[in-house]
């Protein structure tokens, strides 16, 4: 897959708690239709790579905590 072919949703921030979960910032104007993703591709050292969500809550505008 390449760059160009992505929509970008936002960025890793940190983590979120001792459960495994992450803060994702979401830079888009509303982040509640994002809710029901099932996977997302982050950058990692250029590449991009799958991962598959376990769980999506929102959080404070504009972040979600998120379990791959």
């Amino acid at each position: 897959m390449d760059k160009a072919d992505c929509f970008h949703l936002g960025y890793v921030a940190k983590l979120h708690g001792f459960k495994g979960e992450v803060s994702l910032f979401l830079d888009v104007t509303n982040p509640s239709d994002y809710e029901k993703l099932e996977n997302v591709f982050i950058d990692i050292n250029g590449h991009l790579t799958p991962f598959f969500i376990q769980s999506f809550k929102l959080k404070n505008h504009p972040f979600a905590a998120v379990k791959f």
